[in-house]
């Protein structure tokens, strides 16, 4: 409901009435603040994420949390929650590649290259999903650009 841009104040008035009772529900208050964030409200939504980390811990909300930390430029609180995203699942593709593009946004291209080149050596599980075959491609060019640069464009697949 809160995904259409029409229905912005009908969603608001839900999730107030609703965030009394809700309030220490993690995937609630992560769906508040995706509302705030499309409504423009960074700093609400950031304050929302941060108390729903009280209550839930997932890659999706570290990821989150660092993008919106990204967009507030607070880089180092950026940088520790994309981190702790990658800490919580080693395995798993895309928080490590976000943390590339952000290294790559913020100039640490030899940060962005050296885990790039950590994040195609690993293997890939047995998956039906083509996120980790495509993140895998758009790292080698990466690892390719740096090494023939020592700097890095910044390419939004």
């Amino acid at each position: 409901f809160s995904k259409n841009g029409e229905n912005f104040e009908k969603s608001e008035k839900l999730f107030i009435e609703l965030y009394p009772v809700m309030k220490e529900n993690g995937r609630f208050l992560i769906n508040y603040s995706n509302l705030k964030y499309k409504q423009g409200e960074s700093e609400k939504a950031l304050k929302l994420l941060e108390e729903a980390k009280n209550y839930f811990c997932d890659i999706t909300l570290s990821v989150k949390l660092a993008k919106l930390y990204e967009v507030m430029g607070e880089y180092p609180k950026a940088e520790q929650h994309y981190l702790l995203a990658e800490n919580i699942a080693p395995d798993r593709f895309l928080a490590s590649y976000e943390k590339v593009l952000f290294l790559i946004k913020i100039g640490k291209f030899e940060q962005a290259y050296y885990l790039s080149k950590t994040i195609l050596n690993r293997p890939i599980k047995k998956t039906s999903y083509a996120d980790p075959y495509i993140i895998k491609s758009r790292l080698r060019k990466v690892v390719s650009e740096y090494e023939d640069k020592k700097s890095i464009s910044l390419f939004v697949p």
